[in-house]
C-alpha cells in the first residue's frame, strides 16, 4: 500500500492509494499517484527561482564579510599611528600651519630630535621646506630654533625659538597611551616580542603588563605592541542529532577550528590540540573519543570590528590551509548555502509522495523561513521559566489542555498555556523543565528563543536547524558558512536605555558601535548604554547595512536613497558591492591596502613592485 499522497499544492489527497505498483493500480489510484510526479516537475520549473533569490539575499547580507585580521583577541597598539592621529587634529595643526609661511626657507640653528627615541629628524643647517613642516607636525615637535634670513643676509640674522603649540597634544598622546597600557592592557600578556627600531628585544613575548612595564614602554622606542587580551568567547559545539540519528559528528564540526583552551587527553594528560591553533582531522577524531562537546573559536563570537578574523574562521575549505587575510569568506558562504538550494528544491518531494506533518516546511521553504527569521506556521510554544509541569483539561472546552509551569521560586508567577488536544505534547505531568523547553511538537519561533535564552542559543538553533534540512537531503555544508549568515542577522542592537551615549531609546545601532560607545563611556565614568539584540531576516539585515550604496543596489532603491539623503549618511566603502559601484578596487584579496605595495625578493636582489595608488 502506498498510502496518502501529497497533491500539487502540498495538501493531502483524501483518497489513499491502497495498491502498490507490483499488484497494479486502478485508474483512480494511478491518477492520484501521478500527483507526486507532477508536483516534482512543477516544483523544478517554478521554484528553482527561489533558490536563486535566496542566494542573492545571502550574498547581499554577507558581501562585506572579509577576513581582515589574524586574531581579534590580539590588540595592536601602533604608537606612530596614534601620534599621527593626534597630530592631524585641527587644533594641533592650527599653530604650526599658522607659522608655516614664517618657517619656509628658514635655516635650522640646531638638530631637531624625535621626542620618543632621540633620533635626529632634521639636521642643523637644513633649509626648511613644506615637507619638513609637515614632518614637525607629525612627530609633535614642541619647539625649534631657526635663523630667518634678513635683507642683510643670513649671517646678520639672530636665531629665534618658535613654540609649535604641541604641548597639549603631547600631553594628550601621553595620557591616551598611559590609559591604554594601565587600564585596557593591565595584567595582559605580550603576544610577540616587543622590539625597538634598532631590532633589540626590549620585552619578550609573555611579559605581563603592569604599571612598571607600562612606564618603561612609554619612554622606550617601540613602534608596535601586540597584546593578547584573552577575551575570546567561543561557542560550545556538540554532535547534531535528529530523532536519535547523528546528522553531523563532533569531529566534522571541530576539524579546521581553533579550540578556546588546550584540549587534554583525560587519561594520559598530554595536550591533543593547543589553544588558538587549528585542529587537524586526526586530532578531531581523537578529541571525539574523549569529549562529547568542545568550546571552539567561532565567527559567531568574533570581535573584529569589520568582517572576521582568521583564528575565528579557521581553515579555508578550498585550499585545506589556514585562511588568508583578504579572503572574501562572506561571498563563499552565501554561494555554499545557495547553490545546493537547487538540489533541495528538487529533492524535497522525493519521499515517495507520502504526505507527513513535516513535509509541509522542509527543504528550501524551511531554509528560507530560518534565514528570514519568520514565525513558523503552527509554531511550538516554549517555556519561559524553569519549573514543574502540570497538565489539566480546560473546564469550558474538553478539546483544550492547559499546561501550567510552576517555578520553585515563590517570587516568579506560574505560567499557563492553552494547547489544542490535537497537538502532541512533548512534556509530562510532574516533570521539571528548563526555560526554553518545547511544550508540544513543532518548529520554534527563533524570536522566542532570543527572548528567553539569549543570543548564543538563537545562533545555535538556526545553525542546527539549517544543517538538519541540508543533511537530511544528503548535502554537506560546513557550519562556518551558516555561522557567517547568522552572525550578520544578529548585528543590530535596539537601545532601551541610552545612558550617557546620546542615542535615543528605540534607536537601532550596530553591535560594534554599541561596544565601542560603552568602552568610551566606561573610560569617561558615565552610565553605559543598555540595549537588546535584534534578530533580523536576511532581507532586513541587507537593507539595514551601514552602506547605503549596497542597500540601494539590493532592493527598495528609492526609499534607501531618500532616507540616506535626509540623514546625510556617509558610506564607509567597506564591502565589495559599494566599491564595485563607484569603480574602486574591492577591499579583498590583492585589492586590500596591505597588499598594495609589495617588496619582491628575486634571487637575493630586492626590488619594489606595485604602488600606493588607489
Amino acid at each position: 500500500m502506498r498510502g496518502l499522497i501529497a497533491d500539487t499544492s502540498g495538501k493531502t489527497v483524501e483518497l489513499p492509494v491502497k495498491a502498490n505498483f507490483r499488484e497494479g493500480l486502478t485508474v483512480l489510484d494511478y491518477f492520484t499517484s501521478s500527483h507526486g510526479a507532477r508536483k516534482g516537475l512543477a516544483d523544478t520549473a517554478l521554484r528553482t527561482a527561489d533558490s536563486g533569490y535566496l542566494t542573492r539575499r545571502l550574498v547581499d547580507v554577507s558581501q562585506d564579510v572579509i577576513v581582515r585580521e589574524e586574531d581579534c583577541d590580539v590588540q595592536v597598539l601602533n604608537f606612530d599611528r596614534e601620534q599621527s592621529l593626534i597630530a592631524s587634529q585641527p587644533e594641533v595643526k592650527k599653530t604650526i600651519m599658522g607659522l608655516k609661511q614664517t618657517l619656509l626657507g628658514a635655516v635650522l640653528d640646531e638638530d631637531v630630535l624625535d621626542r620618543r627615541n632621540g633620533d635626529i629628524l632634521l639636521v642643523k643647517g637644513k633649509t626648511l621646506d613644506a615637507d619638513d613642516v609637515t614632518l614637525l607636525n607629525r612627530h609633535l615637535v614642541e619647539h625649534i630654533s631657526v635663523i630667518i634670513p634678513t635683507a642683510d643676509g643670513i649671517e646678520a640674522a639672530e636665531p629665534k625659538t618658535f613654540d609649535l603649540g604641541t604641548q597639549d597634544a603631547v600631553a594628550e598622546y601621553n595620557r591616551a597611551m598611559r590609559h591604554h597600557l594601565t587600564v585596557h592592557f593591565a595584567g595582559k600578556k605580550l603576544e610577540e616580542d616587543a622590539y625597538d627600531r634598532q631590532g633589540n628585544v626590549l620585552f619578550p613575548a609573555g611579559t605581563v603588563i603592569d604599571s612598571d612595564v607600562a612606564e618603561k614602554i612609554l619612554v622606550s622606542d617601540i613602534p608596535v605592541l601586540k597584546v593578547r587580551m584573552d577575551e575570546a568567547e567561543g561557542v560550545e559545539v556538540s554532535l547534531i542529532e535528529e530523532k536519535g540519528q547523528p546528522i553531523e559528528s563532533l569531529a566534522d564540526r571541530i576539524a579546521g577550528r581553533c579550540p578556546l583552551e588546550d584540549v587534554v587527553n583525560p587519561t594520559t594528560g598530554e595536550v591533543i590540540a593547543k589553544k588558538n591553533e587549528e585542529i587537524s582531522d586526526a586530532q578531531a577524531e581523537e578529541i571525539q573519543k574523549y569529549y562529547d562537546k568542545l568550546k571552539v573559536r567561532s565567527i559567531l563570537t568574533c570581535h573584529s570590528a569589520h568582517g572576521v578574523c582568521a583564528k575565528c574562521y579557521g581553515r579555508n575549505l578550498a585550499t585545506g590551509r589556514h585562511v588568508e587575510i583578504g579572503e572574501a569568506v562572506g561571498i563563499i558562504a552565501a554561494q555554499s548555502i545557495g547553490e545546493p538550494g537547487t538540489q533541495l528544491t528538487m529533492r524535497t518531494f522525493h519521499t515517495g509522495g507520502v504526505a507527513s506533518a513535516e513535509d509541509i516546511t522542509q527543504g528550501l521553504p524551511r531554509v528560507e523561513e530560518l534565514f528570514e527569521a519568520r514565525k513558523p506556521k503552527g509554531n511550538a510554544i516554549i517555556s519561559r521559566i524553569d519549573g514543574t509541569v502540570s497538565i489539566t483539561s480546560a473546564e469550558d472546552n474538553p478539546n483544550v489542555k492547559i499546561i501550567t509551569i510552576t517555578s520553585n521560586d515563590p517570587d516568579i508567577a506560574p505560567e499557563s498555556e492553552k494547547i489544542p488536544v490535537a497537538k502532541k505534547i512533548s512534556v509530562t505531568n510532574g516533570e521539571f523543565i528548563k526555560a526554553g523547553t518545547r511544550l508540544f511538537e513543532g518548529n520554534v519561533n527563533p524570536h522566542d528563543i532570543l527572548d528567553v535564552l539569549g543570543v548564543q542559543a538563537t545562533q545555535n538553533y538556526i545553525v542546527k536547524e539549517v544543517q538538519k534540512v541540508y543533511r537530511s537531503q544528503g548535502v554537506e555544508i560546513n557550519d562556518k558558512h551558516i555561522e557567517i549568515i547568522v552572525h550578520q542577522m544578529l548585528r543590530k542592537i535596539k537601545i532601551t536605555e541610552p545612558g550617557g551615549s546620546g542615542w535615543l531609546p528605540g534607536e537601532t545601532v550596530d553591535i560594534v558601535a554599541f561596544r565601542a560607545m560603552n568602552q568610551r563611556l566606561d573610560d569617561e565614568g558615565k552610565d553605559r548604554a543598555v540595549g537588546e539584540n535584534l534578530l533580523l531576516g536576511t532581507t532586513k539585515a541587507a537593507l539595514a547595512t551601514d552602506s547605503f550604496l549596497s542597500a540601494a543596489s539590493f532592493q527598495e532603491t528609492t526609499r534607501v536613497l531618500t532616507e540616506a539623503a535626509i540623514k546625510g549618511k556617509e558610506d564607509p566603502l567597506l564591502g565589495l558591492k559599494e566599491n564595485v559601484i563607484i569603480g574602486k578596487l574591492i577591499p579583498a584579496g590583492t585589492g586590500m591596502s596591505r597588499y598594495r605595495k609589495l617588496n619582491v625578493i628575486h634571487k637575493g636582489e630586492s626590488f619594489e613592485t606595485g604602488s600606493d595608488a588607489e
